[in-house]
């Protein structure tokens, strides 16, 4: 009995000081990057994505339009696409650019959830905002390419001179209240009560961007995600009655059809989507306080 303790000491022992020496050679950052890389890969190869086919989303999916209304607000997320790793481009995927090119006089607003570049640059940040801004505002709620090591400290040095970085911060666009986040953070927006304040006291409906997905019922159609919560937290913490749309940008590559997935309860509804290189991608629109889908098509 006491030699099977003395392994079982030996054995955690060694365990403790393994993690000591990886972490000080690793580095907490990139210590947690490779954490979440192992937990996206288990997950993919453990949770069947056919699973998606299973779900019934016809009562919370946005409708679905041809064209795009004059001064609309659009949410795309994971602009990049999907299986671009290879691909240095210095733009976004050829049909996100494409779409905002026919449509630059009609969008006011561009929010972009997260994974806008695989590998960002100064010089992709850049011709981003050299392209577009002269049309239309653009803000972006980071996902884990924008800001992963070791490109965080571009993000805040570049795009801090174009937007709030002090997430989450509020805007009121195409008849909504706009809550951008950024989901890569420890703590979520929930953790601090003076953010719960400030939402429960918005007058009218509330959008919360986001890349990653924090609501339990969608998390394996989105990735890998820092932290998930139950839809009793939303309920309880939320106390306005407008409608309270959480959308998420880390989707496409995992949808199948419909290309959107969705969660209702009570006046919270939660969209997740994104740009995943199929013919019926889907982004949102949003127009005089409605949500909307788009086909951007090839």
């Amino acid at each position: 009995m006491k030699s099977k303790f003395a392994f079982f000491l030996l054995g955690f022992t060694s365990s403790i000081i393994l993690f000591l020496i990886t972490f000080l050679l690793v580095g907490k950052v990139r210590l947690r990057n490779y954490y979440y890389f192992l937990n996206s890969t288990l997950r993919k190869s453990f949770v069947s994505q056919s699973k998606f086919k299973e779900y019934d989303f016809s009562t919370c999916l946005p409708q679905k339009i041809s064209y795009v209304p004059d001064q609309s607000s659009v949410v795309i997320g994971h602009a990049y696409g999907r299986g671009q790793s290879k691909i240095n481009r210095k733009n976004l995927n050829p049909k996100v650019d494409r779409f905002l090119l026919e449509n630059k006089n009609k969008i006011d607003t561009l929010f972009l959830t997260g994974d806008v570049f695989n590998i960002p640059s100064l010089a992709k940040w850049e011709y981003l905002y050299e392209k577009y801004e002269e049309y239309f505002d653009i803000y972006i709620a980071p996902g884990n390419h924008d800001v992963d090591f070791p490109y965080g400290d571009l993000f805040k040095l570049y795009i801090s001179k174009k937007q709030p970085i002090n997430f989450p911060f509020i805007l009121k666009k195409s008849g909504f209240n706009i809550v951008v986040d950024d989901s890569n953070l420890p703590k979520t927006l929930f953790d601090f009560e003076d953010n719960i304040e400030k939402f429960n006291v918005l007058n009218g409906d509330v959008i919360f961007l986001r890349h990653h997905v924090l609501i339990d019922k969608l998390s394996s159609f989105g990735g890998s995600n820092k932290k998930l919560l139950k839809k009793q937290i939303f309920e309880k913490l939320l106390k306005n009655n407008s409608n309270i749309y959480f959308v998420y940008g880390n989707g496409g590559m995992y949808a199948n059809k419909p290309r959107i997935a969705c969660f209702e309860h009570k006046n919270i509804t939660h969209l997740l989507n994104g740009i995943g290189d199929f013919n019926d991608d889907l982004i949102l629109i949003l127009n005089k306080n409605k949500i909307y889908s788009y086909n951007i098509g090839n």
